[in-house]
């Protein structure tokens, strides 16, 4: 109200370029060609980086890691398959290479003395896709023959977790009176927070990463990027001022994050990226979409 907030947008660093994440537009498809000439040659553009140039540096995906299996101790949260195998966790690269996943997925990362120009060029990108089937409904995602979206899980299910003493709630329900069967769906739910996600990312002298970005805790986004990076945590700071609502999803490293922090690697200057409310929507981390029987 005073305008005395410090959010991630509000920080400006020397030398400072700007980044445009352009978004694949289908929920499943293969990329078949992406062209990214005439962008590279457009007024203002530093950079325009793939999937491709991804992987030619070496760098890893994102880890979002499912809790230990316990299948001896139902009253432990299970997070693994019935098999007994551990839980899956998507291989999630910041800019995909091959193959789109959702709608919002970064197909290309454009970096620009101004945003205008990082958009600008990104209208110049031209990516052929191969349009795959897809499904909205989680339940729908379980049915036999339906798309697959990831190749290393074709059942679609990550993990089958199992809470409480199974056995004792199955013994209430034979011994009730009565017994209700019903459904109740709770939809899926998107962050509004009062920022948009935003961060800027600089690598300095000292070869150490600086990451400024509105978290709800900077150890997780520090220990997953150095992952990411393969490097030692130490060479890692990331500092959160004012952060305008958590919520839950705002205690995630997030591709753009990772995008902005090897683009300032690569280009020895800091990037910022930041979000626009309706693009939020599309790649904010997400909740709930839950149907309990």
């Amino acid at each position: 109200l005073t305008g005395k907030g410090n959010y991630a947008d509000d920080i400006h660093l020397e030398g400072e370029l700007r980044a445009y994440a352009l978004r694949a537009y289908h929920a499943h498809a293969r990329i078949q060609r992406i062209d990214v000439t005439e962008a590279r040659k457009a007024p203002g553009v530093v950079a325009v980086l793939t999937g491709a140039d991804y992987a030619a540096d070496g760098l890893k995906g994102i880890p979002h890691g499912a809790m230990t299996v316990k299948p001896e101790d139902h009253t432990v949260p299970c997070f693994g398959k019935s098999d007994g195998t551990p839980a899956f966790s998507a291989p999630n690269i910041p800019v995909v290479k091959d193959k789109v996943h959702h709608i919002g997925e970064v197909v290309a990362f454009v970096v620009a003395d101004t945003l205008q120009h990082a958009k600008d060029a990104a209208e110049l990108i031209e990516v052929d896709y191969e349009v795959l089937p897809a499904v909205t409904r989680g339940l729908d995602a379980l049915e036999p023959g339906a798309p697959v979206v990831w190749e290393e899980q074709p059942d679609n299910v990550a993990f089958e977790g199992t809470n409480g003493d199974v056995l004792a709630a199955e013994e209430a329900f034979r011994k009730a009176a009565y017994v209700v069967e019903e459904e109740f769906p709770f939809n899926r739910v998107a962050n509004a927070q009062m920022e948009p996600r935003a961060c800027v990312a600089e690598y300095n002298k000292e070869g150490r990463f600086v990451l400024y970005a509105g978290s709800q805790g900077v150890h997780r986004l520090k220990g997953n990027a150095a992952v990411v990076f393969g490097c030692d945590p130490s060479k890692i700071r990331v500092i959160t001022r004012d952060t305008g609502g958590g919520f839950g999803p705002r205690s995630h490293l997030y591709p753009e994050y990772v995008l902005a922090m090897w683009a300032a690697k690569r280009l020895g200057r800091p990037v910022k990226w930041t979000s626009e409310r309706s693009e939020g929507f599309l790649s904010d981390y997400q909740a709930r979409d839950v149907l309990f029987k």
